[in-house]
C-alpha cells in the first residue's frame, strides 16, 4: 500500500476491508466490497504469521445460494517460498474446514514464478 493509508482510496458505493502490516511499510491485504453485498469478516482461527503470509477473508451471505468465502493472500517477496507454501497449505485447510459447503474464491499476490522453480 506504499505511501497510502487504508482511507486514501475511496470508491463510492464500496467498503474497503483491509489488514495492514504493523510496523512495515507498503504491505498489507485488502479488497473492496460493494455496499449492497451482505458479508461478515471472518477471523482466522489461528494467528496470522505475517512474516511469511498475509491474509484476510470474508464470507458473503447469500439468501438463495451457498455462501461465498473470499480469501485474499499476499506473500512478501523477501520471504522463503517453501515456508510460504507450507503456511498457504495450512491456511487453505483451515479455510476448507471453515467453509464446509460454501463456494471459495482465492486471490492474491504470491510473488512466485511457477515457471522458474530454481529461484523465487
Amino acid at each position: 500500500m506504499a505511501n497510502y493509508t487504508a482511507g486514501d482510496v475511496v470508491i463510492p458505493g464500496y467498503k474497503f476491508i483491509n489488514r495492514c502490516q504493523q510496523g512495515r511499510r507498503g504491505e498489507g491485504v485488502g479488497f473492496y466490497v460493494n455496499n449492497s453485498i451482505e458479508f461478515v469478516e471472518c477471523i482466522n482461527p489461528v494467528s496470522n504469521n505475517c512474516d511469511i503470509i498475509e491474509c484476510l477473508f470474508i464470507e458473503i451471505l447469500c439468501k438463495f445460494n451457498k455462501n461465498i468465502i473470499v480469501r485474499v493472500i499476499y506473500r512478501p517477496p523477501d520471504t522463503d517460498a517453501d515456508n510460504f507454501t507450507t503456511e498457504l497449505d495450512y491456511k487453505l485447510i483451515t479455510t476448507l474446514t471453515f467453509a464446509k459447503n460454501e463456494n471459495i474464491f482465492l486471490a492474491g499476490d504470491f510473488n512466485i514464478n511457477f515457471f522458474n522453480t530454481d529461484n523465487h
